[in-house]
């Protein structure tokens, strides 16, 4: 984890807002425990997102499916990962009897027919390192300010070395983290100490 897929589904998410008639709904699925009613649980937590209360507790797929058959809508199910047994059985249903769309996300492919992936990779490292400076500033606002306080003192000691040590630090973390976002925040956190 940690390499911002929730955080692309959500910007693709918004971006999408106004193509679909009935709207853009994200369900999040982390809370959700695998059992043998893990289908019913996501057909649930489906309902619940999309302001749909489920009454039939024995059926809440089939419920839910035929409240959805003449919806055109963008679902995007966040962290499917730990629910893979599911996938086909919750899917399928809603991909071939509703005209609901489906984004994904899983540090897993989820293997469905039709199933279209895109791979994530870290931040490249000039965005990688603009993040982490970005993030060490809310934990302590005038970092990476000293040097070009000292720069603009004329302190010749200095001479950039120090900013470029700095810089090489910053780097070598993002490439430690292999420039994934939540590690990048997480690492970013501990400049204060």
């Amino acid at each position: 984890g940690g390499v911002g897929k929730s955080r692309l589904a959500q910007a693709v998410a918004r971006s999408a807002l106004h193509s679909f008639a009935d709207g853009v709904w994200f369900v999040h699925l982390a809370p959700l425990e695998t059992a043998e009613s893990t289908g019913e649980r996501i057909a649930l937590a489906i309902g619940a997102a999309v302001g749909y209360p489920i009454t039939d507790l024995q059926s809440p797929l089939d419920e839910l499916v035929h409240y959805l058959a003449d919806k055109e809508m963008l679902l995007v199910l966040d962290n499917w990962e730990h629910l893979l047994p599911a996938v086909e059985p919750v899917l399928y249903p809603l991909l071939t009897r509703t005209n609901v769309h489906i984004l994904a996300t899983s540090r897993a492919r989820l293997g469905m027919d039709g199933e279209h992936t895109v791979r994530l990779e870290g931040l490249p490292p000039a965005e990688a390192a603009a993040l982490f400076i970005d993030r060490a500033r809310r934990i302590v606002p005038a970092f990476g300010q000293q040097e070009k306080n000292a720069q603009k003192n004329d302190d010749r000691k200095n001479d950039g070395r120090k900013n470029d040590d700095q810089q090489q630090a910053i780097d070598h973390i993002c490439r430690q983290v292999a420039g994934l976002p939540l590690g990048i925040e997480l690492a970013a956190s501990w400049v204060e100490h």
